[in-house]
């Protein structure tokens, strides 16, 4: 188990480093979290206005991106 947490480390570690733009990063973080914790939803969000006002850069439904309409 070990093993393979360390692959799935540097596996991630290798793709989130590849990323030119934050969208690409998002995403792959969440991929990276979903595979790790073996949750279907998560997002990567940003706070944008001292009111708690929050963007969404990039999010997970069972493993899938989801598009922002």
């Amino acid at each position: 188990m070990a093993e393979q947490r360390l692959d799935l480390i540097l596996e991630c570690a290798e793709a989130i480093n590849a990323a030119t733009e934050m969208t690409e990063l998002a995403g792959r973080v969440l991929d990276a979290v979903c595979r790790g914790t073996g949750f279907g939803r998560a997002a990567f969000i940003r706070q944008i206005s001292a009111a708690g006002e929050v963007e969404v850069i990039a999010s997970r439904i069972d493993g899938e991106p989801v598009t922002q309409d």
